[in-house]
C-alpha cells in the first residue's frame, strides 16, 4: 500500500522531530497543530510522504496542507519512528473507500485508538458502513 510505503521513508526524520513522550493524547495535538486540511487537485490523488507534507515545497500549498492520505501517512510514520503498533483502516459507505485513517495501540490505555488526524480530537472519526483493516509491516 503506498501509504504505508510513503511513511517508511521518513522515520528518521519524524523520530527526530516529534518524539514519543508515552501519551497518544499529547501526540494526537501535537501532530494535528501542524496540519491544515486542503483536498487534492480534480482527478489527482496525491499521496504525500511527511517530509513533504510538512516543508516548504508541500504540493497542495504551505507546510502541513494535505488530505485524509496525507495525514494518515503522517500518523503511520510517527507510529513506526516510535514502535507503536498500528493499522491503516480504508472506509466508505459504497463500494470504494471515501476516507482513511490510522489506528494506534495505546500501552497506558491498553487499547486501540483512532488516530484520524482529520478529526477533531483523537478517538473520532466519521461513521461509516464499510471498514477495512490494512496491517503495516
Amino acid at each position: 500500500m503506498a501509504i504505508a510505503a510513503q511513511a517508511q521513508k521518513d522515520i528518521n526524520f519524524i523520530r527526530r522531530r516529534f518524539p514519543f513522550r508515552g501519551d497518544l493524547n499529547q501526540a494526537f495535538k501535537m501532530l494535528k497543530k501542524q496540519l491544515t486540511y486542503t483536498e487534492d487537485p480534480a482527478q489527482v490523488e496525491l499521496i504525500q510522504r511527511p517530509r513533504t507534507l510538512l516543508s516548504k515545497l508541500n504540493e497542495l500549498g504551505g507546510p502541513g496542507y494535505g488530505d485524509c492520505d496525507d495525514f494518515t501517512t503522517l500518523a503511520i510514520s510517527y507510529a513506526l519512528a516510535h514502535n507503536i503498533p498500528a493499522f491503516i483502516v480504508l472506509a466508505g459507505n459504497g463500494p470504494q473507500p471515501g476516507h482513511v485513517y490510522a489506528v494506534l495501540y495505546d500501552e497506558n490505555e491498553e487499547r486501540w485508538r483512532k488516530f484520524d488526524l482529520t478529526a477533531p480530537v483523537i478517538d473520532v472519526t466519521n461513521k461509516y458502513n464499510h471498514l477495512y483493516k490494512v496491517l503495516v509491516k
